[in-house]
């Protein structure tokens, strides 16, 4: 079965939109959520290419661009795991931007 990854802050019950519209618009994938400290690049390098995922989702949330744009860094500085597409999903606004609406 094929496999996405979502790198969140969000729990899966947390982001029900999101998890139901992965579901529906891949049902042949496992949808996996997993936090941003978990240490991705990690378990990835130690598993066979054939398990790897076929796509990684990285929500921004939380003011955590930093942390994410790091992660996506060290996987595209593996030269192995760089063929793993990356997906920057965001909705995250500052109290600033918003009272602009």
């Amino acid at each position: 079965m094929r496999h996405i990854i979502v790198v969140t802050d969000k729990k899966k019950e947390e982001a029900p939109a999101l998890h139901r519209h992965l579901n529906f618009q891949y049902p042949h994938h496992r949808v996996t959520f997993r936090t941003s400290d978990a240490p991705l690049q990690d378990e990835l390098a130690s598993q066979s290419e054939s398990a790897w995922p076929q796509l990684i989702l990285l929500d921004e949330c939380d003011n955590a661009e930093i942390d994410q744009l790091l992660k996506l860094k060290e996987l595209k500085a593996d030269p192995e795991l760089r063929r793993i597409p990356v997906l920057m999903l965001t909705a995250a606004a500052t109290q600033k931007q918003l009272s602009v609406y």
